[in-house]
């Protein structure tokens, strides 16, 4: 209900939840997942997934609202756990 109902002039976005997308009337290419997922306006290529994320900068993706983010487990402790081998570069 409700998702993406602002974007009038916005093109090529998806939003899936309740009011998900409904803070944005320009932009494009946007993607948001979940209850409120929203996003600064003019974004583009910008994607918030989980209840309340919201994301502020282009080519940018946000997982959650203040959420633990985990590879490997089903249960992170941490901002970003991994468990397993991980390769950094750079």
């Amino acid at each position: 209900m409700n998702a993406g109902y602002l974007g009038a002039t916005a093109g090529n976005n998806t939003a899936l939840g309740y009011y998900a997308g409904s803070s944005f009337i320009t932009g494009s290419n946007n993607t948001y997942l979940g209850f409120d997922a929203n996003s600064q306006d003019g974004l583009t290529n910008a994607t918030a997934i989980g209840a309340n994320a919201y994301v502020a900068a282009s080519n940018s993706l946000v997982l959650g609202n203040n959420a633990n983010v985990g590879i490997g487990t089903s249960a992170p402790a941490y901002k970003l756990e991994v468990v397993g081998d991980a390769n950094f570069n750079g």
